[in-house]
């Protein structure tokens, strides 16, 4: 466990620093129990405080696993059916014909595609504050006429939709008499011993340990990010700690019972929110693996199949400067939990590091890594002949950019990766609306890269 712990805590540095994420706390939990638990970095960056475990950051979407939990709850008291038409519990702007049921918004499987509403607080016209929706009510008047936007029939496909977590949260309401709020903290959070987890702002600005949330601008700077409080926080506006979610994993890898041996929800519920609903519109490339993993949503979780044999059941978030993940392999009773006051590495593609190591097994061999090792191999700087010519290649995400560096100006051309082999790899590009290839070749220490009529040797 020795090599393990050091090798992600490695890791784990290395991406902050290279990400600018501030600060980041997490845990690895095996047969059931915390076996690695560290915090690094800046809860905030002006008075240069570290973070604790118990430092407070928003959970943006993971939110909408305890709304998940919450409804399958009141499906297994026989309060709703998740089979229920939404319309029996909340009046949609919609035709009844459309036949959307509980279980399509819990699976984001609507029909709808993405309305943007709460991704407007990205937006340059919306920036922070976002569109102007604050209630139930507000959220219908905004989704008045997206009828016409509907792509599919209910249930034929996942589109990750913000909006229909905003109405599950309405239907908690309606079920139950209470505030969403209010009916999360009473159920689960109470039961569970997650007394630092709230909805409220006035309960988190009334704690000393909080983080301050960072974005970062066009230009790679720092700028003040801010939690999702409001009215409808049901799908990314809790707040909460490493040492609350450490405790809300074990819940799910309890079986459904808190560390003190309350029961949040029944085994055989808890294993339905496990199963595939639908599939994910996404598949692995094969340039970077076997492409043998299968992706799905379930009732509030995403599951990756074959992940080394196993099955993960997680689900992430990102917020106004925050990201987090929360992931768990069922049949081995391992877990992690990562919580970040920043937007940085990708948390999903951490906590995969993470379970990968927990199972023994070489995370170099993760599609994303393998990705990042063969398009890093190849980053630098490059000369034609006689150096009549400079370019250089920089990575962007999972994509290459070749410039091209003249007096005046740069050309800049995206590179989508084609056929990546150990020795050469092509890459894909376009011009003048026709498709062209671009290609790398690798001899001991020498990188060439070919592209139209130059070739291009890498500079030592």
């Amino acid at each position: 466990m020795t090599k393990t712990v050091t090798q992600f805590d490695d890791f784990a540095l290395e991406k902050m620093a290279l990400t600018k994420l501030p600060a980041l706390c997490f845990a690895l939990i095996q047969e059931g129990d915390v076996v690695h638990q560290k915090t690094m970095g800046f809860r905030d960056l002006k008075t240069r405080e570290s973070p604790t475990p118990k430092t407070l950051m928003g959970l943006g979407s993971v939110t909408k696993v305890f709304t998940s939990l919450a409804i399958m709850q009141l499906h297994e008291r026989g309060q709703l059916d998740i089979g229920d038409r939404v319309s029996q519990h909340v009046a949609l702007p919609f035709s009844e014909d459309l036949d959307i049921r509980i279980w399509h918004l819990l699976t984001h499987s609507s029909g709808l595609p993405g309305l943007g509403f709460s991704e407007s607080k990205l937006s340059a016209r919306w920036f922070m504050h976002g569109f102007p929706v604050n209630s139930l009510e507000d959220l219908l008047t905004f989704m008045q006429g997206a009828e016409d936007w509907i792509q599919t029939s209910p249930g034929a496909r996942w589109f990750y939709l913000n909006e229909g977590y905003i109405l599950l949260g309405a239907i908690i309401e309606k079920v139950t008499g209470q505030r969403y709020a209010d009916y999360v903290t009473e159920h689960i959070l109470k039961p569970a011993g997650m007394d630092r987890t709230y909805y409220d702002r006035e309960k988190v600005e009334a704690e000393r340990d909080v983080a301050t949330q960072y974005m970062l601008d066009r230009d790679n700077n720092y700028l003040l990010g801010a939690n999702l409080y409001g009215n409808i926080p049901a799908a990314g506006g809790l707040v909460s700690n490493l040492e609350d979610m450490v405790t809300f994993t074990k819940m799910f890898i309890g079986q459904g019972s808190a560390p003190n041996d309350t029961s949040i929800i029944t085994p055989e519920t808890l294993g339905s929110m496990r199963e595939p609903q639908v599939k994910l519109p996404q598949a692995q490339a094969p340039e970077f693996g076997e492409g043998d993993e299968a992706y799905h949503q379930s009732y509030g979780f995403h599951v990756t199949e074959n992940f080394f044999g196993q099955t993960v059941v997680g689900h992430g978030g990102g917020v106004m400067g925050g990201t987090t993940y929360m992931a768990f392999i069922p049949e081995k009773n391992a877990g992690v939990v990562l919580l970040s006051n920043g937007h940085g590495y990708p948390m999903a593609q951490l906590a995969m590091y993470g379970l990968s190591l927990l199972l023994g097994e070489d995370p170099e061999e993760l599609p994303f890594m393998r990705s990042e090792g063969m398009l890093g191999e190849l980053v630098g700087s490059y000369e034609s002949f006689r150096g009549t010519m400079a370019a250089s290649v920089h990575k962007n995400g999972d994509f290459l950019e070749l410039r091209m560096h003249f007096k005046h100006e740069t050309r800049v051309t995206p590179l989508v990766p084609f056929n990546l082999g150990e020795r050469k790899r092509i890459f894909l590009t376009f011009s003048g609306a026709r498709r062209r290839m671009v290609e790398f070749r690798i001899t001991g220490d020498t990188v060439e890269l070919i592209s139209d009529r130059y070739k291009f040797r890498r500079r030592q």
